[in-house]
């Protein structure tokens, strides 16, 4: 009997070992939502080399049709923004892109420090920001983000980012929510 066992372990074994292991799968192709973030994360380097950290899920954010959003974002479809807020009824882990202009740190929620704090535990770092997911339009030729940049205690800012699809997503316009 053990003998037995002895031998089907050393065939499983062997057969384990001299499994031909396929390459590293390619990497999936980027997601729509992927290279909305990767437009707006690149708009944000253009004036050179930024650093900063991202949490890893999604900021809950809804916002209402107003006078005000049409007068900041004329450009802005109202079924962009149904969708936004459609995908922004809870949070969801974020996949930032590779290789985008911004160097980014991706922390879980619960490792970003206190704004006061962050030069301590990411020296390099100039700011906290927070995404929240991407609002398309049916076609998927307009995007809705809401980004929220912190920098100190007393200096932050909440907007929306538009972006068109042309040839690749751009950002279109920004609009101030708030301020501190």
């Amino acid at each position: 009997m053990k003998t037995k066992r002895l031998i089907t372990g050393i065939l499983i074994l062997f057969v384990a070992c001299s499994r031909s292991f396929s390459p590293v799968e390619p990497q999936a192709a980027e997601s729509e939502e992927q290279a909305v973030y990767r437009a707006i994360l690149n708009d944000m380097g253009k004036e050179g080399k930024v650093i900063v950290v991202i949490p890893d899920s999604t900021a809950n954010f809804t916002i209402t049709a107003s006078e005000r959003l049409s007068e900041m974002l004329p450009e802005l479809q109202h079924e962009t923004l149904v969708n936004f807020n459609l995908a922004n009824q809870s949070s969801f882990p974020l996949h930032l892109p590779t290789q985008t202009a911004v160097r980014y740190y991706l922390v879980h929620q619960r490792d970003i420090p206190p704004i006061f704090e962050l030069k301590t535990k990411f020296p390099d770092a100039s700011a906290v920001v927070h995404f929240s997911r991407v609002g398309f339009n049916s076609d998927k030729t307009q995007a809705l983000v809401y980004r929220a940049t912190y920098w100190g205690p007393l200096a932050a800012i909440g907007e929306l980012v538009l972006l068109s699809k042309k040839e690749g997503w751009q950002v279109i316009a920004e609009a101030g929510l708030w301020i501190s």
